[in-house]
């Protein structure tokens, strides 16, 4: 496959992943409501902003990854700004999950949340960690090999 085609088709899945991703936020008010029938409407809105505030680093990360997709098609994969975008995804990934389990926690706690949400935010942690941990790591490989490229350009 030609870097092109393979730059459109990544664009193309990240975009079917962005649609989908706002649906499943478009649903997420429902979902709140159904599942906590008990829970004080304030506390079920305190919910609904925490989730889409979960939202924006998700949404920021695919943005990345439309960039790096772009710099594929550019011949740019093995590049340190590649690199970087790479890293912030990872950073993102941690600050989401962070987000979301300490949320859970006050909500447990401070409201009247149940062990069912920390059970939620530990899985999202766990979740946001181990993606950190893939692109924290293909962060490091592409920008070494950003490095020996530069090398390779400087000795022809």
């Amino acid at each position: 496959m030609k870097q092109k085609t393979l730059s459109r088709w990544l664009i193309v899945i990240i975009a079917i992943t962005a649609v989908c991703i706002a649906t499943v936020y478009a649903l997420v008010p429902q979902w709140i409501t159904y599942f906590t029938k008990e829970v004080k409407d304030s506390d079920a809105s305190i919910w609904t902003f925490v989730i889409y505030t979960t939202a924006v680093p998700v949404f920021i990360a695919l943005y990345q990854g439309v960039r790096i997709a772009m710099n594929i098609g550019h011949d740019e994969s093995f590049t340190k700004n590649t690199a970087r975008r790479l890293g912030s995804v990872s950073y993102l990934a941690v600050a989401d999950g962070l987000f979301f389990f300490i949320a859970s926690l006050i909500f447990r706690f401070a409201a009247s949340g149940t062990n069912f949400a920390v059970a939620v935010g530990i899985v999202v942690f766990v979740i946001c960690i181990f993606v950190a941990v893939i692109f924290a790591a293909l962060s490091h490989w592409i920008y070494k090999a950003a490095e020996l490229k530069e090398e390779a350009d400087l000795t022809i």
